[in-house]
């Protein structure tokens, strides 16, 4: 990974400095270190890893190819609060929609995934945590209903994601490959 394809990665999806590591499980100070970088991250490759997936897992997608570079298949733009829901609105390779959770369950989500963390930006972090449920359950087979074009996230979506975010390693090809820990 460049240190230029990790910067527009994390701008891509919005996450601060803050978010990815707490995402990845590194210190700020290296994501710091790393995105001062130019060219090739010289880095473990272990915190590499860590890193790619934690991004991988937001939506990311890498080009590794002659141009290195990144791509977003996923696209959550900031929620809102519709009576005891929040409503994101949803692009998945090339299809619009929109994702309803509640607001319980969200919370919930949010406080387990980034605790002690300010009110200010909640929802634009919950607008980061819900991209990964929305690909496992969309890889899952789950798609919005074909009446009003609203996939509606349950718990059983919320605990894939959490299974899988646990167990998914990601090849520096960008391929998925399991890897149980």
């Amino acid at each position: 990974m460049w240190a230029e394809q990790l910067r527009a990665a994390r701008a891509a999806i919005r996450w601060d400095q803050t978010q990815l590591a707490h995402s990845a499980g590194v210190s700020v100070e290296t994501v710091k270190r790393l995105e001062g970088m130019t060219g090739v991250l010289r880095v473990r490759l272990d915190t590499l890893e860590k890193i790619r997936r934690a991004l991988e897992t937001g939506g990311v997608e890498f080009t590794d190819d002659v141009a290195p570079g990144i791509r977003l298949p996923l696209f959550v733009k900031d929620g809102e609060t519709v009576g005891r829901d929040y409503r994101f609105d949803v692009r998945y390779r090339g299809r619009t929609f929109v994702v309803r959770v509640s607001q319980s369950l969200l919370d919930a989500y949010e406080e387990q995934r980034t605790p002690k963390q300010p009110a200010e930006g909640r929802l634009k972090r919950m607008t980061a945590l819900i991209g990964p449920v929305i690909i496992t359950a969309l890889q899952a087979g789950r798609a919005p209903s074909d009446d009003d074009n609203v996939m509606r996230l349950a718990p059983r979506d919320f605990e894939a994601a959490q299974i899988d975010s646990s167990r998914t390693m990601f090849s520096s090809n960008g391929k998925k490959a399991i890897a149980y820990r």
